[in-house]
């Protein structure tokens, strides 16, 4: 096996491992890695699998930042994502 195909082995692990982390709502501890330096020209033969895996790696970012956003707003609200707010929350007009 080539350098290329064992690094979008290992790539396609790691999405695989953050994709269903966020389908099955756990917490997604893991980055993924970049492919290691020193690999030369990627072969022609590969060039379609790794155009699909850096799309993942795209979408998987964009999901990844809209979940960050979501969290923050909940925090900001005096809960957690998965629960709300904790207590309710009540403005008073008079100060």
């Amino acid at each position: 096996m080539s350098g290329w195909t064992l690094a979008l082995d290992d790539l396609e692990r790691q999405l695989d491992a953050v994709e269903s982390a966020i389908e099955n709502g756990t917490r997604v501890d893991s980055v993924v890695g970049q492919v290691p330096r020193g690999l030369g020209v990627l072969p022609a033969d590969l060039r379609r699998r790794a155009e699909t895996t850096h799309e993942r790696m795209r979408v998987l970012e964009q999901i990844l930042q809209l979940e960050l956003e979501h969290t923050r707003q909940m925090l900001v609200l005096g809960g957690t994502a998965s629960e709300g707010p904790m207590r309710p929350v009540f403005f008073d007009r008079r100060g």
